[in-house]
């Protein structure tokens, strides 16, 4: 007799960087150390049990309550404020109270390595980042010659860069996945069209924004922020960017307005 397939998980990631998500730092500051504890019992058991959504009824939310000694009120308010302010998908929560996101369902899938779907129903991921199951048994009649096996390299490496341009200030599935400042630093040099946009709005050259880029991470390590969102690292040093100018600027003004006064 075949040993039946386990669903869930028995261990999933917890990124170290977790506490300087901005969606989770707002469930801090509003909930507490109780609202994070639920957040978190509540991923154990998506990745425990279905491995990638829970069914948030009445009971789920009994249980919860039950296992952390709190009340069911504190829970479900918790939980409604995790699917409005993103961590968990509204869209799905709205229409059969399904408690899932696509950070979740993919980090399921690439732990589960391709051996498993995603019920189209519930499905919150972008298209490019389902992994289907593979078929048993099923293989091409002859393997790709060596041009075509070039050829889709060329244009794997041509969407994986244009993919890595638009997400910069646009909301993506990396949203939540938290990257070393210095590693976000190199991608954001070789992005062309992000770099010669912002020279041209700020009026510095590449050199000068590579310099800028090294003091905003010298910035972030003072304040002990060494990881951030790539979306959120971009909007930022964008941001920072602007005020430093500015400061600069308003500096400028004073030390010319006293050298006229020596004129």
């Amino acid at each position: 007799m075949a040993r039946p397939v386990k669903i869930g998980l028995d261990y999933f990631p917890l990124n170290t960087g977790v506490f300087r998500n901005r969606k989770v730092r707002k469930l801090l500051k509003n909930f507490g150390a109780k609202g994070c504890t639920i957040y978190v019992f509540v991923l154990c058991e998506i990745y425990r049990d279905k491995g990638y959504y829970a069914e948030c009824d009445e009971d789920f939310i009994f249980d919860v309550a039950d296992d952390l000694n709190m009340s069911e009120g504190i829970v479900s308010e918790v939980i409604t404020f995790c699917v409005t302010n993103g961590l968990f998908s509204k869209t799905v929560f709205d229409v059969g109270s399904i408690l899932t996101s696509s950070s979740i369902q993919e980090r399921y899938l690439v732990a589960k390595k391709g051996r498993t779907t995603i019920d189209a129903n519930i499905c919150v991921m972008e298209p490019e980042s389902i992994v289907m199951a593979p078929k048993p048994g099923v293989m091409d009649s002859k393997p790709p010659d060596k041009e075509e096996k070039s050829t889709q390299r060329k244009v794997k490496k041509r969407k994986e860069k244009k993919s890595k341009e638009e997400n910069w200030f646009t909301s993506s599935p990396t949203e939540g996945v938290f990257v070393s400042i210095h590693e976000l630093k190199k991608d954001y040099l070789e992005n062309e069209k992000l770099i010669k946009a912002i020279s041209v709005a700020q009026k510095i050259s590449k050199a000068g924004l590579e310099e800028k880029l090294d003091e905003f991470i010298t910035h972030l390590e003072t304040v002990n922020q060494f990881a951030k969102e790539p979306q959120d690292f971009a909007h930022h040093f964008l941001n920072w960017l602007k005020k430093n100018n500015a400061k600069t600027s308003v500096i400028n003004q004073a030390v010319v307005s006293k050298m006229k006064k020596y004129d």
